[in-house]
C-alpha cells in the first residue's frame, strides 16, 4: 500500500467520521463538566481511590528507572512486603498502551481524565467502523449506535474505573476483525486485537473469549447455511490465529498466569443454581435505568449486596434496547442467530455454574454483561435499519407492565421491612427511559436526524448525571514528608527497614486506603490489593485471616519484629503498645512521632529453633508462638544438624529494584530468614558465584540455607518466573 492510498484512506475516513467525532467530544465535554472546567478530583471509582492511583506511580517509577538504569521493572519493595511488581500489576497498569501519555504527565489524575474523553471517542468511532462492516448503511443509524455505545451504562461505570474502560473502547475491533476473517479470510485486523485486548485487560478478555466463540456461529449463520460441522472446521484457522495474538502478549501474560495460578480466588466456586430474585429484577431493570447509584449515596433499588461482582453493572443503552427486542418477530433471517445468541448469553448470566465457567472459573458476577451491552446497540442498529418498525402498542404495554411489576416488587419490600422510600430517583428514569422509548419510536418515521440528536440527550443526561452523583474522593493529607521517609530509609543505616504507619492517619477519609506505602515509598505492612505475593496465604492463614483478603493490616508487635520493622509511627502517644519501655524514641516527622523499637531484626537474620508446618497447626496459634525464635518449616528441609544457637543479623550494604547486597557472618550451619515472600524468582549467591538454596518457610517467606561456618557476601537477584521464557 502507497503513501497515496493511506492518506486517501485516512481522509476518506475523517470525512465519514467527523460528526461522529464532534457529537462525542461534546458528549464528553458535557459529561466530564465538572472535572475538565470546575477543579473537581477525576479519582472517583473504588480501585481508582485506593489502588489504581498508587500502582501507577509505583510502575512510573520502575519505568524511569528501567529508562535510566536499564535495570528492568520486576519487582517493588513498597508494595506489601514486597511484590512482583510485573507479573502482579499486569492487570492494572503494566501493559497499557498509554502508559508513555502517563510517564511524561505531571498530574496522573489529570491526564487519565483526558484519556477517558479520548477513550469516549475511540469507542464511537470503533463502533461505528464495525457497524459498518456489518452493513448497516444508513449513517445515522450507525451515528445513534455508536453514541449508544460510547456513552452506555455500563460504559458509565467504566468512566471511573479506567482499566475496564480501555477495553471497551477497543472491543468492537475484535469483531470488526472477525467480520473481515469470516467474509474475506482476512486475519492481521483480528490478531492485532486479540493481542491488543489481552494486554489491555486479560481478565475481561477470558469471558470475551468465550463470547467469541458464540459471536462466531452466530454470525457464519447469518451468512451461509452450513453444518456446525463445517462452521467448527471453518473456525480452525481462526483459532490459529487466535492463538497467535495471546503468544505476541506472552512476554507479560505468562509471567502473570504464572503468578495468579496460586491466587485462592482462582477456581472459587459458586453455591446455587440462580441468582436471587432481587439481583434478577435488578437485571431486569437495569435494560431501562441508568447506573444512577454507583459511588453515591442514592440507595440500590433493589439492594442485593455490596460485592462489586453484583452491582458494578448495567444493561441500560436507552429504551431502543426494549424496541429492538420487542421486534424480534420482525427480524430478518440473517438477524435471527444475534438475538439467539443474545438470549443464550443473557441465560448463561444469570444461572450460577454456567455464569462462574465464563468468568474463568471464579465466582458467578455480573461484570461481564459489558458484551450483552455490545450485542443491544447491534441488535438496536439492525433494527432501526429494517423498514419494519416495532408496534407502538406492544412497546406501551410493554413499558407499563415492567413499571407496574416494579411498583408491586417496591410495595412488597416496603412490607417486609425494606424501605425503599429513596428510590424516587429510580422511578424517575424509568419513566424517562419508557417515554423517550416512545419518542423514539414517533421519530422513527420522522427526520432522521432529529432522532440522532434526540438519542444524544437521551444518553448523554443519564450519564452526566450519574457521573454528578458521584462521590468525590477527598485527597490524601499529606502529613508526613514523603521525600523524608523515602531518603531516610534509603541511607545506609536504614536499608530495606520496614515502619509501620497506620494508613488511617495518612488518608483519614477511608480506613480502605492501605496503599500509602507505594506513595510515600516506605516498606509498609498494610494493604488493599487483590495481587499480593500468593505465596504469603499460608502465613495469612496462620496469623488470622480465614482467607487471602484484600484488605490487610499487620501490627502486632511480634509480627513486626519478625517482618524487619525497625520503626513505628504514631500521631498520638496513646497509640504505643502497652508495653512501652519496648521503644525508645527516635524523631519527630510533621505531625508523627516515631519511635524505634529496641530489639528489632534486620530484613534478614538467622534461626536455629524449628518446627514442622503439621506440628505448628495442631499445637500452636498466633497469640502464644514465638514468631522470632521458632521458624516454620514447610519443606522436607533436615534441620537435625543444626547446632548453631545464636541469632545473627544480615546487614544490608546496598539495594536495587530487584537486587540487594548484604553481608553476614555464622558460626555455623543455620537458616536465613528474608522477610520477603518466597518466589523461585530469587537467586541467592556470593560474590564467588556459589550459589545457595532456598526454601519457603513461615508459611510463605524465603529461606536461605548458609551450610557453614564463616562470613558470607550474599546477592540477592530478582527475576520475574517466566519472563526469560
Amino acid at each position: 500500500m502507497n503513501i497515496k492510498n493511506i492518506k486517501n484512506k485516512i481522509g476518506y475516513f475523517i470525512e465519514n467520521e467527523r460528526e461522529l467525532i464532534l457529537i462525542l467530544f461534546l458528549c464528553a465535554l458535557i459529561v466530564f463538566h465538572k472535572y475538565l472546567f470546575f477543579g473537581e478530583s477525576f479519582e472517583i471509582g473504588t480501585d481508582n481511590a485506593l489502588q489504581f492511583h498508587q500502582f501507577y506511580e509505583e510502575w512510573i517509577r520502575l519505568v524511569k528507572s528501567f529508562l535510566k538504569t536499564r535495570e528492568w521493572p520486576f519487582y517493588s519493595w513498597y508494595s506489601f512486603l514486597g511484590n512482583d511488581f510485573f507479573a502482579s500489576k499486569y492487570f492494572y497498569a503494566v501493559a497499557d498502551i498509554f502508559l508513555p501519555l502517563l510517564v511524561i504527565a505531571r498530574d496522573i489524575k489529570k491526564m487519565l481524565l483526558y484519556i477517558t474523553v479520548v477513550l469516549v471517542v475511540l469507542s464511537g468511532v470503533n463502533m461505528d467502523l464495525y457497524l459498518a462492516r456489518m452493513d448497516i448503511d444508513n449513517k445515522n443509524v450507525r451515528h445513534l449506535s455508536s453514541v449508544i455505545y460510547a456513552l452506555s451504562g455500563i460504559a458509565t461505570i467504566y468512566y471511573g474505573n479506567y482499566l475496564f474502560h480501555r477495553f471497551y473502547a477497543f472491543l468492537p475491533l475484535l469483531f470488526l476483525g472477525t467480520e473481515g476473517y469470516i467474509r474475506d479470510h482476512k486475519k492481521i485486523l483480528f490478531i492485532f486485537a486479540v493481542a491488543l485486548l489481552f494486554t489491555q485487560n486479560y481478565y475481561f478478555m477470558f469471558p470475551t473469549s468465550f463470547f467469541l466463540v458464540g459471536y462466531y456461529i452466530a454470525s457464519y449463520y447469518s451468512k451461509k447455511k452450513d453444518s456446525i460441522v463445517k462452521v467448527l472446521c471453518s473456525a480452525l484457522p481462526l483459532i490459529g490465529y487466535y492463538l497467535i495474538g495471546v503468544a505476541i502478549t506472552l512476554v507479560f501474560l505468562w509471567p502473570t498466569v504464572l503468578f495468579l495460578l496460586k491466587n485462592e480466588r482462582v477456581g472459587a466456586g459458586e453455591s446455587g443454581l440462580f441468582f436471587s430474585l432481587p439481583s434478577m429484577i435488578s437485571v431486569l431493570l437495569n435494560l431501562i435505568t441508568p447506573p444512577t447509584t454507583l459511588y453515591s449515596n442514592v440507595p440500590y433499588m433493589f439492594y442485593f449486596g455490596r460485592d462489586a461482582h453484583d452491582v458494578w453493572f448495567s444493561l441500560y443503552t436507552t429504551s431502543l434496547t426494549i424496541i429492538s427486542l420487542l421486534s424480534v418477530k420482525e427480524a430478518k433471517k440473517e438477524e435471527k442467530p444475534f438475538f439467539l445468541c443474545y438470549g443464550v448469553f443473557c441465560v448463561i448470566l444469570l444461572i450460577k455454574p454456567l455464569n462462574s465457567i465464563v468468568h474463568g472459573f471464579s465466582g458467578a458476577s455480573f461484570r461481564w454483561v459489558f458484551l450483552l451491552c455490545y450485542l443491544q446497540v447491534l441488535l438496536i442498529a439492525m433494527s432501526l435499519s429494517r423498514k419494519e418498525r416495532a408496534d407502538k402498542r406492544d412497546y406501551i404495554l410493554y413499558s407499563i407492565v415492567i413499571f407496574i411489576c416494579c411498583c408491586l416488587f417496591a410495595y412488597l419490600m416496603n412490607r417486609c421491612g425494606i424501605v425503599i422510600s429513596e428510590n424516587v430517583i429510580h422511578f424517575v428514569f424509568m419513566v424517562f427511559g419508557m417515554l423517550s422509548g416512545y419518542v423514539f419510536l414517533y421519530l422513527l418515521g420522522k427526520d432522521p436526524r432529529f432522532l440522532k440528536w434526540f438519542a444524544v440527550v437521551c444518553v448523554a443526561l443519564p450519564a452526566t448525571y450519574t457521573m454528578t452523583l458521584y462521590s468525590r474522593w477527598p485527597d490524601s493529607i499529606d502529613s508526613i514528608n514523603k521525600e523524608f521517609v523515602s531518603y531516610f530509609l534509603d541511607v545506609p543505616d536504614n536499608q530495606l527497614q520496614r515502619i509501620y504507619i497506620n494508613s488511617a492517619d495518612l488518608s483519614p477519609f477511608t480506613e480502605l486506603n492501605y496503599n500509602q506505602s507505594l506513595h510515600y515509598r516506605y516498606m509498609g505492612t498494610e494493604t488493599y490489593d487483590t495481587t499480593f505475593e500468593p505465596n504469603l496465604t499460608e502465613f495469612l492463614h496462620y496469623i488470622g485471616h480465614e482467607r487471602a483478603e484484600n484488605f490487610l493490616q499487620i501490627k502486632d508487635i511480634e509480627l513486626l519484629k519478625l517482618l524487619g520493622v525497625r520503626y513505628y509511627a504514631i500521631t498520638d502517644y496513646e497509640e504505643l503498645p502497652e508495653y512501652a519501655d519496648g521503644f525508645t524514641y527516635a524523631f519527630d516527622l510533621n505531625n508523627f512521632h516515631v519511635y524505634e523499637l529496641n530489639d528489632y531484626n534486620h530484613i534478614a537474620h538467622t534461626y536455629y529453633l524449628f518446627i514442622p508446618e503439621d506440628d505448628f497447626l495442631k499445637n500452636y496459634s498466633k497469640d502464644t508462638f514465638e514468631w522470632e525464635n521458632v521458624l516454620i518449616l514447610n519443606t522436607t528441609f533436615d534441620y537435625s544438624d543444626i547446632e548453631y544457637k545464636e541469632k545473627e543479623q544480615m546487614e544490608v550494604i546496598s539495594h536495587t529494584n530487584n537486587s540487594m547486597d548484604g553481608v553476614i557472618s555464622v558460626r555455623g550451619k543455620c537458616v536465613l530468614f528474608t522477610a520477603i515472600p518466597y518466589s523461585e524468582g530469587w537467586k541467592v549467591h556470593d560474590y564467588n558465584g556459589n550459589q545457595f538454596d532456598t526454601i519457603k518457610v513461615d508459611g510463605g517467606f524465603l529461606g536461605v540455607i548458609l551450610p557453614e561456618e564463616g562470613e558470607y557476601h550474599l546477592h540477592y537477584q530478582y527475576t520475574t518466573p517466566g519472563f526469560k521464557v
